[in-house]
């Protein structure tokens, strides 16, 4: 059996037990996922067909538990990456996130980060700086080329989304606390002093829908701003790049932008939050 007895004290903590139901139950999936994932890759895997491995690579607290019980019971060296951090994306958060998060790092023989900014808040949260490497994350700049998207093809989607001549400011994102489109939806009557033409294309989902439809309401901006609480898939994500004049991402937390990224790709103006960690 997989040995999981170094975890055990941070399983069923306390300040789970405080969570909102939901959370407790997304906690004990993504704990029930990772011991699954690691007895199949020891028993499975490894001891039945017989395969072997290098080495354990885990991403963020969602497999940090699989990777340090596979690094254990295998003998093998764990590579830890880093897309952000519990205290990070919350600006405090759960000290049952933290503790394993810390574990995952003293545990890993090397951590790999996204960016600089990345690597200084995990040097400054008390993780080993001698283990931190830092590995941009990249788009393919064949895929993201405008020069792909005619004029008429761009006008026709304008027509289609109903923008027309406008200035479109494109958002897409994560509707969080964290991704910060309820800071945009506050500066549209600023920017809209300035820019008369301007509309703003929001994109995503989350749990800030409804405070954003009722931010457009009582702003009264309703006729500049198109929301669309969607996923949209990357043939259409690269449309709303190739219509928009500038993107706005005005996060609090933004480890690495893949969309700022997409959007230069794109040849696109990009506007990004300039508090908290920004890579």
């Amino acid at each position: 059996l997989a040995d999981v007895t170094d975890l055990l004290p941070v399983i069923v903590p306390e300040d789970v037990k405080r969570w909102p139901v939901k959370a407790q139950n997304d906690f004990a999936e993504v704990f029930m996922y990772n011991i699954l994932a690691a007895t199949k890759t020891i028993n499975l895997l490894v001891r039945s067909d017989k395969r072997n491995f290098d080495v354990v690579v885990a991403h963020d607290w969602l497999s940090a538990i699989a990777g340090m019980t596979c690094k254990k019971t295998l003998n093998k060296p764990l590579i830890l990456h880093f897309h952000g951090t519990e205290h990070g994306r919350t600006g405090d958060g759960s000290p049952t996130i933290k503790t394993i998060e810390q574990m995952a790092s003293k545990d890993a023989e090397a951590i790999i980060t996204v960016s600089y900014a990345m690597r200084d808040e995990l040097i400054s949260l008390g993780h080993d700086e001698g283990k931190i490497r830092v590995v941009w994350n990249g788009v393919d700049y064949k895929k993201y080329d405008p020069a792909k998207f005619s004029e008429e093809k761009i006008c026709a989607f304008r027509e289609k989304m109903g923008v027309g001549d406008s200035q479109l400011i494109l958002f897409i994102g994560r509707l969080s606390w964290v991704k910060s489109a309820d800071t945009l939806m506050h500066a549209m009557p600023a920017i809209l002093k300035e820019v008369q033409n301007a509309k703003l294309v929001l994109i995503g989902k989350g749990e800030q829908e409804g405070m954003i439809k009722h931010l457009v309401e009582h702003l009264g901006i309703q006729d500049k701003v198109i929301l669309k609480f969607e996923y949209v898939s990357e043939k259409d994500r690269l449309l709303y790049y190739a219509a928009s004049d500038l993107v706005v991402i005005p996060s609090k937390y933004e480890p690495f932008g893949i969309v700022c990224t997409e959007a230069m790709s794109m040849g696109k103006p990009v506007i990004v939050g300039a508090t908290g960690t920004s890579g």
